[in-house]
């Protein structure tokens, strides 16, 4: 319906706001809720990573686009 559509929209420019239209290292693992980045790369060795993440050349690590963090973190099951 159209708030969730517009919640999604305001909590992807909130994440863009804090972090850029990319986010990765510590910032991409905590917000994909892993409690280490070590975790964080065991998942991505199994491909149990829920969002696509990429790699950016001359860059160290992994990264993910905001919008798709958000969407994924929206996703989630509401208790």
């Amino acid at each position: 319906n159209m708030d969730t559509t517009k919640q999604h929209q305001n909590f992807a420019d909130e994440l863009e706001q804090k972090f850029g239209k990319i986010v990765g290292g510590t910032e991409l693992t905590k917000l994909l809720g892993y409690p280490s980045t070590d975790a964080f790369r065991q998942a991505m060795k199994r491909e149990q990573l829920p969002i696509d993440v990429f790699s950016i050349p001359h860059r160290r690590g992994y990264f993910a686009y905001c919008r798709d963090v958000a969407q994924w973190l929206e996703n989630l099951p509401k208790k």
